[in-house]
């Protein structure tokens, strides 16, 4: 056996070792996308029946985010960035900004941070009811970017979107859009979409 693997390797060189690496490569994407639909564990975010784990982005730099340069440097076909401080949004397509709007976040005193970092959109859904410890609130448009959290629409809110009163009465950890945004933003979304939430 190892005669025949050496005869190999000194016939095709680095080749021989190429369909081993390939197959063991394939094997371990199939092992983690089949990881990927399982259902995430309980966590003080909304929650979901069956809700994806969080598909991670590349790292992606956000300058401060203002209406002149949220998407300056970006270079994906299409970028949601959501600001915590700002408690705004913006959608990008390449260079350009094609829309925007207040929003709120979690509820930080309350620990309902919303998570912080580059993801991907999971899905796209309608008429969900997000369900956690002691609420179940129904929502025309869900789309998820990590797990329980995503953005979606909220009817029941009475605070104005954009207020720096989220820290208080914001959401559990998920991007609140205005409907008409919101409708806005489902249309417009793709699955695996780049999101980048920053604090700045």
């Amino acid at each position: 056996m190892r005669q025949s693997w050496a005869r190999l390797a000194a016939r095709y060189g680095w080749r021989a070792y190429a369909l081993p690496t390939l197959l063991a490569v394939t094997v371990l994407a199939v092992v983690q996308n089949g990881s990927a639909s399982a259902t995430d564990s309980a966590r003080p975010g909304d929650r979901r029946a069956a809700a994806p784990r969080p598909s991670i982005a590349p790292p992606l730099t956000v300058r401060r985010a203002t209406d002149q340069n949220v998407c300056a440097d970006n270079e994906y076909a299409k970028l949601a960035v959501v600001s915590v401080s700002r408690q705004y949004a913006w959608m990008c397509e390449k260079h350009r900004q094609v829309f925007a709007t207040p929003v709120t976040t979690g509820a930080t005193v309350h620990n309902y941070d919303t998570p912080l970092g580059s993801w991907r959109v999971q899905a796209r859904e309608r008429d969900r009811d997000l369900v956690g410890p002691g609420y179940r609130d129904h929502v025309r448009y869900w789309v998820p970017f990590n797990g329980d959290f995503g953005f979606h629409d909220a009817a029941w809110q009475t605070m104005a979107f954009g207020s720096p009163d989220y820290v208080t009465g914001g959401s559990h950890g998920c991007v609140h859009l205005p409907m008409p945004a919101m409708a806005w933003f489902y249309g417009w979304s793709r699955v695996d979409q780049t999101v980048v939430t920053v604090e700045a």
